[in-house]
C-alpha cells in the first residue's frame, strides 16, 4: 500500500481504527502515547480547499500529552502532522523507518497537546480481536504487577513485542552489544517456544503427531499475542510448515 503524504499541509486531520494496545511512556511530567492506527481517511488543504481523502493502510502514532488514551478497537480523529520515518545519518544506526516497514508501516503521525485526539466511537474490532487485545492486556497488567522498571519493560518487549517503554540507556546497551534483535521478537523467540513445548509433550509421553498438533496451535496463538510482525509470520510460518510435516510422518 501506499500512503500520500501531503507536501504542502503541515496539519492534517486522520481518522481510523486504533489496531494496537496503545503503549504509555512516561518521563517526568511528560506522558506519550503510542499506537497503530489503520486509517480510514485524511483530511488536508489541496488546491486552496480542504478536501476528505479515502485511505487505506497502518500509520504509527505518536501523541504527546493527550487528554485521552484511547483503546484498541476505537474509531479515532487526530490532528498533527504526517511524515515519513527519518533517514539513518550515520554507519550502525537503528534503522527506525526499515523496523517499521517490517510491520507494513510507512508512515510517522505526531501530535501535541489534549485536544489533538477525539474517540469518534468505541471497539469497532472483531469478536477475534477483542478477544485477542484483552487477552494481551492481561499479560501486559500481570507483568507489570510481577515485576517493575526496566524488568517490566523487558518482559513486554520480549514476550508481547511492546517496546515503546524500553529506556533509551538499555536500548544504547543492547546496540553496543549487537544483541538489539533480541528486544525484536522473530525466528529465535518463535523456535523456543515451539521447540520448547514440542519436546515437553514428547517428555510428558505424548505421542509425536499429538504433540506436533498442539505445539502447532501453541505456536500459532503466540504468533498472534505478540504482535504479527513480518518475521514473527514468517518464523510462525516456517514453525507451522515443520508441525505439520511432523503430524503428517513425512520428512
Amino acid at each position: 500500500i501506499e500512503f500520500l503524504v501531503p507536501p504542502h499541509s503541515p496539519r492534517v486531520s486522520l481518522e481510523g481504527i486504533v489496531s494496537t494496545q496503545p503503549e504509555k511512556k512516561v518521563k517526568g511530567k511528560k506522558l506519550t502515547v503510542s499506537f497503530v492506527l489503520s486509517s480510514q481517511s485524511i483530511g488536508c488543504w489541496q488546491n486552496q480547499k480542504y478536501e476528505i481523502i479515502k485511505t487505506q493502510g497502518r500509520v504509527q502514532i505518536f501523541l504527546f500529552q493527550p487528554a485521552i488514551i484511547p483503546e484498541a478497537g476505537d474509531r479515532v480523529r487526530l490532528w498533527g502532522k504526517l511524515e515519513k520515518p527519518p533517514p539513518i545519518l550515520n554507519p550502525g544506526q537503528f534503522d527506525y523507518g526499515k523496523y517499521l516497514a517490517g510491520r507494513k508501516i510507512h508512515v510517522l503521525f505526531t501530535s501535541f497537546g489534549p485536544r489533538a485526539i477525539r474517540v469518534m466511537k468505541k471497539g469497532e474490532l472483531s469478536f477475534f480481536e477483542q478477544i485477542l487485545v484483552k487477552f494481551r492486556q492481561q499479560i501486559r497488567q500481570r507483568i507489570e504487577t510481577l515485576y517493575q522498571g526496566e524488568i517490566a519493560s523487558l518482559f513486554k518487549a520480549l514476550i508481547l513485542g511492546m517496546r515503546a517503554e524500553i529506556s533509551l540507556e538499555l536500548r544504547d546497551d543492547f546496540m553496543k552489544t549487537s544483541t538489539i534483535h533480541i528486544l525484536s521478537i522473530s525466528g529465535v523467540h518463535i523456535s523456543l517456544v515451539a521447540g520448547s513445548f514440542y519436546f515437553l509433550l514428547i517428555a510428558l509421553k505424548v505421542g509425536q503427531r499429538g504433540a506436533a498438533l498442539l505445539s502447532l496451535g501453541v505456536t500459532l496463538f503466540y504468533v498472534f499475542i505478540s504482535g504479527l510482525g513480518i518475521p514473527v509470520e514468517r518464523s510462525g510460518l516456517m514453525a507451522g510448515a515443520a508441525f505439520f510435516a511432523l503430524f503428517l510422518e513425512r520428512e
